[in-house]
């Protein structure tokens, strides 16, 4: 699979950068939300935190809730 090509959703991912196609397809699948709005930013720099990449994960795969 191939995403789409990045069409510079995020400010801070050029579209020339590696990932951006990836990046825009994780979130135009609700996988991720980026790290701020106004201007939209994805802060692909950042380290993730433990309960962020659960959140990935938990979107990526749509686990069930738990009782």
């Amino acid at each position: 699979y191939t995403p789409p090509p990045a069409t510079g959703t995020f400010a801070d991912v050029p579209t020339s950068n590696w990932m951006a196609a990836w990046i825009e397809q994780f979130y135009k699948e609700g996988i991720t939300t980026g790290c701020a709005v106004s201007p939209l930013r994805y802060c692909p720099d950042r380290s993730v935190n433990r309960a962020e990449m659960a959140t990935f994960v938990d979107r990526a795969f749509g686990f069930p809730a738990l009782p």
